[in-house]
C-alpha cells in the first residue's frame, strides 16, 4: 500500500466516523490499513481500557498526593489540632521560650553586673554540673511534674530578683551618691576644724559656708 492509497483510506475513515452507525466500517478501515503497513491495531475496547486504567493511575497517584500532604500537615501541627494537647503545648512552648530567652539573655548580659564576663562564664558552665546532677535525683526521687515546678518556682523568684536589682542598681547607687556628696559638703572636715558634734554647731559651720564673705 502506497502513500496515496493510504491518504485515502484515512479520509474514508474519517468520512465514516462522522456518520453515526458506521463505527463498524471505521474499524474494518482501520484494520486494512494496519494491516496493510505491517502495524498492530488495538480496538477500541482496548483503547477505551487503556484510557480508563491511565485514569484511574492518575487520580490514584493525585489521590496518594493529596491524603500523603494532608497526612504530614496533620502530624505537623498534631499539637494544635488535638483538643487535648492544645493548652498544655502553649504552656510547654511559652515556658521554653520563656527560659531560654531569660537564661541567655542573663549569659550574654553579665557586664551589666560589672564582673569579668570570662570569670562568669567559667562559673556559669562549672556551677550547672551539680545543677544537672540535682536535677536527675530530684527527677528520679520527686518525679517529673514536681521537679519542674519547683524548678521553675525558684527561677522565676530569683530572676524577678534579679531583673529588679539589674533596673535599681543605677538608681540606688546614684542617689546614694548624691547623699554621700550632700553629707561631705554640709559638714565639712579639715585638718584644723573637726566635724559639727550638733545641730547648732552645724546651723554655724552652713552659716559660714554659704556666707558671702567667705
Amino acid at each position: 500500500m502506497d502513500g496515496d492509497e493510504t491518504h485515502s483510506m484515512v479520509e474514508v475513515c474519517n468520512t465514516h466516523a462522522q456518520v453515526p452507525g458506521e463505527e463498524n466500517h471505521v474499524t474494518s478501515g482501520v484494520t486494512t490499513l494496519s494491516a496493510g503497513n505491517s502495524k498492530p491495531l488495538n480496538t477500541f475496547e482496548d483503547l477505551l481500557e487503556e484510557k480508563s486504567e491511565k485514569c484511574e493511575r492518575r487520580e490514584s497517584v493525585g489521590v496518594s498526593v493529596r491524603t500523603k500532604l494532608e497526612q504530614l500537615l496533620r502530624e505537623t501541627f498534631v499539637l494544635v489540632l488535638t483538643p487535648g494537647l492544645r493548652l498544655k503545648a502553649f504552656v510547654v512552648f511559652y515556658l521554653w521560650i520563656t527560659s531560654s530567652a531569660i537564661y541567655y539573655g542573663i549569659s550574654l548580659n553579665s557586664y551589666n553586673l560589672s564582673t569579668n564576663i570570662y570569670l562568669y562564664t567559667f562559673l556559669g558552665g562549672l556551677l550547672e554540673i551539680p545543677a544537672y546532677l540535682l536535677l536527675w535525683l530530684a527527677t528520679a526521687t520527686l518525679g517529673r511534674k514536681k521537679t519542674f515546678a519547683i524548678l521553675f518556682l525558684i527561677c522565676g523568684i530569683s530572676i524577678s530578683l534579679l531583673t529588679t536589682l539589674m533596673l535599681l542598681l543605677q538608681k540606688v547607687f546614684s542617689v546614694g551618691a548624691l547623699v554621700a556628696a550632700a553629707v561631705v559638703f554640709i559638714l565639712p572636715e579639715t585638718t584644723n576644724k573637726n566635724m559639727p558634734q550638733g545641730i547648732d554647731e552645724e546651723e554655724d559651720d552652713n552659716d559660714s559656708v554659704y556666707s558671702r564673705d567667705v
